[in-house]
């Protein structure tokens, strides 16, 4: 377990908590607490994220100890205290301190939940065979979450400890993962992807077998799972495929009414029928016109300065184009863009769903706090009560 995992605080969510069948999930690249200008506010960050009202939250772009750019805080533990959750924290970069007797410098993603975070494991991601090693370490977070049903009891000081005897041992009835991808090459992102289908997979594998309805009868099922994260890739690229082939579902289409509700093959076979690829480049039409650009130039630092422009203005006309009537309706349709937060225009923060877990809404709220905007889904658990 992360020596952050334990509760801070009391989860609860007023008169709303432990709604039966409900659940708040949300992802947010925090730019470890600095806007989009590096204007650090570690309050304001918590207010952002208090405003989502979500049960479980994962974060990117965390601060432990890491250095002046975040006064040496203790990021995750801090919001956690400021937020009444649960946290656990899961380094990417873990490096001695500055002081021989002092903490480890890190840098990581990180979950806060309502309820338990009962158990978690940091698992640091790979690089894509042939490619040499990464220019900044990768790691998600995987764990085992039992949600808030109910706020009756005083917190628990610990994550050791329970507010009433007779709920322990507890069994989750949630698995979250929470990544920060490669930002660089989509061939890391799906070596990326591909580890954490097979981390998701050992885990439901391993729930099963312990029997999680704890009844020791019958077949137990894996309890739903939940992937958050900072894909640096729109949810519709290639090497985002790989999890809805695993079974994995994006909860913007699923809410939006552009992917059959619980999972199913849409139909779909080329990018050309995906309109939201056309507001983020990769490999939508305007994404092959700034790579093509790209191999027609000769000097490097031209075709990175050329595409950049390409790229960025093809991303906004087609946002802009996304708006107007009779062009595309993307945006009403609850298919929206995260990044960056001042004009969001890429969508490149995910919420991914696996089981009975259906997704009822999602909302990109704006925000200053950092250089994304939060992503936040409202979704409806399907399965036994």
């Amino acid at each position: 377990m992360s020596a952050h995992a334990g509760r801070t605080g009391r989860g609860g969510r007023g008169g709303q908590a432990g709604r039966a069948g409900t659940l708040r999930a949300a992802t947010f690249n925090i730019h470890h607490g600095a806007s989009a200008d590096d204007h650090l506010d570690l309050a304001r960050t918590a207010a952002e994220i208090r405003a989502l009202d979500a049960d479980v939250v994962g974060l990117q772009e965390v601060d432990v100890a890491f250095g002046g750019r975040s006064a040496g805080e203790d990021q995750a533990r801090v919001l956690a205290e400021m937020l009444g959750m649960d946290v656990a924290f899961a380094p990417a970069i873990d490096r001695p301190g500055t002081d021989p007797d002092g903490p480890r410098r890190q840098y990581g993603v990180a979950l806060l939940a309502r309820g338990r975070i009962l158990a978690s494991e940091t698992h640091l991601l790979p690089a894509a065979p042939g490619l040499g090693p990464l220019r900044e370490p990768r790691a998600v977070l995987c764990a085992s979450v039992r949600t808030a049903r109910d706020e009756a009891g005083p917190a628990d000081a610990s994550a050791g400890d329970r507010s009433d005897p007779a709920d322990a041992p507890a069994s989750p009835d949630l698995t979250v993962l929470v990544t920060h991808l490669d930002t660089e090459r989509p061939e890391h992102r799906r070596a990326q992807i591909g580890r954490i289908l097979e981390l998701a997979a050992r885990r439901a594998q391993d729930l099963r077998g312990s029997g999680v309805d704890g009844s020791g009868i019958g077949e137990a099922t894996a309890p739903p799972a939940l992937l958050l994260g900072d894909m640096n890739a729109d949810q519709s690229a290639t090497e985002m495929r790989l999890l809805a082939a695993a079974g994995w579902r994006d909860a913007a289409l699923e809410a939006s009414g552009r992917a059959p509700v619980g999972g199913g093959r849409t139909g779909r076979t080329s990018d050309r029928d995906l309109p939201e690829g056309r507001a983020i480049g990769g490999a939508s039409a305007a994404g092959r016109v700034w790579r093509s650009l790209a191999g027609a130039l000769r000097s490097p630092a031209l075709a990175v300065a050329t595409t950049a422009v390409v790229s960025a203005a093809s991303n906004v006309v087609a946002a802009v184009a996304s708006r107007l009537p009779g062009t595309g309706r993307a945006a009403d349709r609850g298919v929206r863009g995260s990044f960056p937060a001042v004009f969001p225009v890429r969508r490149i923060d995910g919420i991914w769903v696996h089981g009975p877990l259906v997704a009822r809404a999602v909302e990109v709220p704006p925000g200053k706090a950092s250089d994304h905007r939060a992503v936040v889904a409202t979704l409806e658990d399907t399965g036994p009560a």
